[in-house]
């Protein structure tokens, strides 16, 4: 089924913006239905680069990765003093650097085959709605669809009219790129956490090769400190800086950029994303899971997210409501209580405070559970069992221990954060044990039916 080349013609998914949420959306929509896709500039690749988490039995697709990292380190600077925290991944496990515009242009070779209809140079300006479905004036032609994705991102347009939530707990401005002239002296060695205690901004480090890979700086900040500056003064002041602050590890000190990677990356917690006939994705919906890893649960989860708006598509739900039920990951709802909840508090700590919990965590030999833990809720795919893996190993240490870790932990959560927590571990549990007492009992009757 192709699309009408008339202007007047009704599509059944409009999607404005071609960034890694939209045109994945278009990709797989375009499959089964009639799909515009609007672009205020040119559709083609991102300036920003990407990071899988290979967590859970996931592998990225082989011709996508440039480097797979099978250990993670934390590294955190004071004076003179540096202090590596490293963990070797278990088998099957890592890191997978992407080849970020290899599958943005495997996504819009499939979008042109699927004869999806490219607007290019083609901004968004108003919307309305109409009987059975919502009309877009745009700087080009005038669009008619039954159902619009607004993937514009975290400044969207949409979003203010629609009058949703527009509140982002933190901006994170980053800059860097592909280095070339590296030293790692391990490629399957990610640097994915480096600070130091005399500046607020973040490094991280993935290797392609010895020679090769990428570096980025980020700060991450509250949304009324961001909205002081400019996106651009932000990613300026950062790129002033990037120099002085990769100059003191030796694995990136004399690299160079061989090509610039830039943006911000909103990070907030789950909001309503929906009003009939509109869904809102990727850094609009708050898609962008608390971690900044947008384009992980993107890539992971894209065909998921277009099966659920496909169905409500053929079933003519698309109310705000039935497309508010839309989930950007597994349905995980534990993981997006505490996932966010585990990030926040690790970027409101001091550089102490990090350096503190770091070392008692590998002092009380934690510190494997622990990173499992981050990672998962990096990830946005913490489960019940991750948490309870944690606990059952924490209770094993001598009591002395034990309220020491506890302390320590608490002593970084709100009283709200700590119902909050105790809710979704309780609900979580006896959602697995009615799970475990249905599987039981049918497992029964199927005992008895044969007999």
């Amino acid at each position: 089924m192709s699309p009408s080349s008339e202007p007047s013609a009704w599509y059944d998914v409009a999607i404005v913006g071609a960034g890694p949420a939209g045109l994945s959306l278009a990709a797989e929509l375009s499959k089964t239905h009639l799909v515009a896709l609007i672009e205020k500039e040119r559709i083609r690749g991102t300036r920003k680069a990407w990071c899988i988490l290979e967590l859970d039995g996931f592998r990225a697709d082989d011709a996508h990765v440039l480097n797979r990292m099978a250990k993670g380190t934390i590294r955190l600077r004071d004076g003179s003093d540096s202090h590596d925290f490293s963990r070797q991944m278990k088998d099957g496990e890592g890191c997978a650097l992407i080849d970020e515009n290899r599958v943005m242009e495997g996504w819009i070779a499939i979008a042109r085959e699927n004869r999806c209809r490219f607007f290019e140079k083609t901004a968004f300006v108003e919307f309305a709605y109409l009987a059975e479905g919502v009309r877009l004036r745009t700087t080009g032609e005038e669009i008619k669809a039954k159902l619009v994705v607004d993937a514009s991102g975290y400044n969207s347009p949409i979003l203010r009219k629609l009058g949703l939530d527009t509140r982002t707990d933190f901006l994170v401005p980053t800059y860097g790129g592909y280095i070339d002239q590296a030293s790692f002296a391990d490629s399957s060695n990610a640097l994915g956490l480096v600070k130091d205690s005399s500046t607020p901004i973040y490094a991280e480090y993935f290797p392609i090769s010895e020679e090769r890979g990428c570096a980025w700086i980020f700060r991450i900040l509250p949304q009324e400190r961001f909205v002081e500056k400019s996106e651009r003064d932000w990613i300026g002041e950062l790129r002033q800086s990037y120099s002085s602050v990769v100059a003191k590890d030796p694995e990136v000190s004399r690299s160079r950029i061989s090509l610039e990677r830039y943006g911000v990356i909103p990070m907030k917690k789950g909001q309503r994303k929906a009003a009939d006939r509109i869904l809102l994705v990727g850094d609009a919906g708050g898609s962008t899971p608390f971690s900044t890893l947008g384009f992980n649960r993107i890539y992971k989860n894209y065909r998921s997210t277009a099966r659920q708006i496909s169905d409500r598509l053929e079933e003519g739900e698309l109310s705000g409501r039935s497309l508010n039920e839309i989930t950007f990951n597994d349905g995980n709802r534990f993981s997006d209580v505490v996932g966010p909840m585990m990030i926040q508090t690790m970027t409101k700590l001091g550089f102490h405070d990090v350096l503190r919990v770091t070392r008692k965590i590998r002092q009380y030999d934690l510190f494997e559970e622990f990173v499992d833990l981050q990672a998962h809720a990096a990830d946005n795919s913490v489960r019940l069992e991750h948490v309870l893996t944690f606990g059952r190993k924490l209770m094993r240490r001598p009591l002395s221990e034990r309220l020491d870790t506890l302390r320590t932990s608490y002593g970084f959560l709100s009283a709200r954060d700590g119902v909050q927590l105790g809710y979704a571990v309780g609900k979580a549990y006896l959602g697995a044990r009615h799970l475990r007492l249905k599987t039981e009992r049918s497992q029964r009757s199927q005992v008895d039916s044969s007999d």
